[in-house]
């Protein structure tokens, strides 16, 4: 396969990632029971690749109005994107969307509590991993200040 051509794509892909992200952070700050929003994963540790999803992690004081309208979903992914996975582990719900051009986003929609301090050992290596900030409300900040981390916002990739 020619490189220039994949090369090509990936910077789409990018381009694509970059809004995605920044509708995820416009809508969190304007949703009133979003308390902070996250990017965690291969975009978050800066090694992504063209199969890698967007995962993006929304702390909420009512996750049940997010479960039950998605309308979460059209405010940041393209029109015609299609629900692929629900699935719950332990107090993360993942809703995995993908896109008509195969970008995969999972957003993650989980209470407050899950950064609560000291912080879970699962959710310390997830946010270990790589964790960067769209919003927040000191939650996140705070707990990876805990965790001895630094808590850093979200720049675009290019």
């Amino acid at each position: 396969m020619d490189n220039a051509y994949v090369s090509a794509r990936f910077r789409a892909r990018r381009q694509l990632v970059n809004r995605v992200v920044r509708n995820a952070a416009d809508w969190a700050a304007g949703v009133q029971d979003i308390r902070s929003a996250i990017v965690v994963g291969s975009y978050a540790y800066g090694r992504p690749r063209m199969s890698s999803d967007v995962d993006l992690v929304f702390l909420t004081d009512d996750v049940e109005k997010h479960l039950e309208s998605l309308d979460f979903v059209s405010a940041i992914v393209a029109p015609r994107s299609t629900l692929v996975r629900s699935a719950q582990w332990g107090p993360m719900h993942e809703r995995r969307v993908r896109q008509p051009g195969g970008l995969v986003v999972e957003f993650g929609i989980t209470t407050c509590a899950w950064m609560d301090q000291p912080v879970d050992p699962g959710t310390a290596r997830v946010v270990a991993d790589g964790c960067k900030i769209l919003y927040d409300q000191d939650l996140v900040s705070a707990a990876l200040v805990s965790l001895g981390l630094v808590a850093e916002r979200w720049t675009p990739v290019s």
